[in-house]
């Protein structure tokens, strides 16, 4: 069952024009404008999004697939959607799911006057955790608002026969058209804590980013005016500076290892843990990279000659509140 998660603290960065540079590595589709800001909770970024989207195409696992977010809305509109491939607009088979700027319903609309309205009210300037449950046997997509069921509708066929979908944050340019009393206007939306996966509802989550701030071991080399300088302060520098700041190795099973001081937000339960690395080659020959939590690994295979960030999802089994902040993390070199 393939699932995966973002918190999106790797694109945090003063810069506003670098979120959606970062995103693009990521996997992302981004359509204008992203900024990164404060997010969810007081120590975490979200996504800022005006006259703006970004996307990630998701392959069927299963007869069933869900999405998870949170998000803040200081207006009414767009939430979520979901299409094939890059066309969009109002046109485009599509549903969208979207806060009514009148009756201020959440609404799953899938063309003109085919939609379905829920029972919540969500209010502006909160936050809210959503999620949108597809089954693509039986045709139905279902909302869920704060954990509970508020609206289904059915699901277009090509999005049910469609190998790959793609999620759309925020489809502003997916909306129909409201009418002119509705004094609609498109404006900020905050995004945080999402998930995807094959199969059912995890509930709402927090996702906790965590940036190496101390070296264990230190295989690696370090590029930049100063070659003894901390590895961490290479890896953990946000926005990352590809040209000039990172480590390298060139030489086969070396291991650059981290700790991180920071501590998780509350002692919740544990769904899931991972490690991103923004990597590239620079060689012809293959590499792959061996991340490790702890004893734990997940190898990262045929990584490219430009910069990509790549996920690795590790076991939560033994794994505390305790035992994730004193957690040794890191990569080893396979060429």
């Amino acid at each position: 069952m393939a699932s995966y998660f973002d918190g999106y603290e790797q694109f945090r960065s003063t810069d506003t024009s670098n979120p959606g540079t970062f995103m693009r590595l990521a996997g992302y589709t981004v359509r204008g404008a992203i900024s990164a800001g404060l997010g969810r909770l007081p120590t975490s970024i979200g996504l800022y999004t005006l006259n703006s989207a970004y996307e990630r195409d998701w392959t069927w696992g299963g007869d069933t697939l869900t999405i998870g977010f949170a998000c803040k809305q200081q207006a009414r509109g767009a939430l979520f959607g979901l299409k094939v491939g890059d066309a969009t607009g109002r046109d485009v088979p599509h549903v969208v799911v979207y806060t009514d700027p009148v009756s201020a319903l959440v609404t799953i609309q899938t063309g003109e006057d085919q939609l379905e309205v829920g029972y919540v009210t969500p209010i502006p300037t909160r936050w809210y955790y959503y999620e949108v449950v597809m089954n693509r046997a039986t045709k139905v997509i279902e909302v869920f608002v704060n954990g509970k069921s508020d609206v289904a509708f059915t699901l277009p066929d090509v999005l049910a026969a469609s190998a790959v979908v793609r999620m759309v944050f925020n489809p502003f340019d997916m909306l129909p058209a409201f009418p002119a009393d509705a004094n609609y206007k498109e404006d900020t939306k905050v995004f945080d804590d999402m998930y995807a996966q094959d199969g059912g509802r995890l509930g709402a989550i927090q996702i906790s980013g965590r940036l190496p701030d101390g070296d264990r071991d230190t295989e690696w080399g370090v590029a930049g005016p100063n070659p003894t300088a901390a590895h961490n302060q290479m890896v953990g520098r946000l926005p990352p500076d590809l040209a000039n700041l990172f480590i390298y190795t060139g030489t086969n099973d070396r291991h650059d290892s981290f700790i991180s001081t920071a501590k998780l937000p509350d002692n919740g339960a544990i769904l899931a843990q991972g490690l991103i690395a923004l990597v590239r080659k620079a060689t012809a020959d293959p590499v792959s990279i061996i991340a490790n939590i702890d004893s734990h690994t997940v190898t990262l295979s045929n990584i490219g000659r430009n910069w990509e960030y790549r996920y690795a999802q590790f076991t939560t089994s033994g794994y505390d509140r305790a035992a994730i902040e004193a957690a040794e993390f890191g990569v080893r070199s396979v060429i």
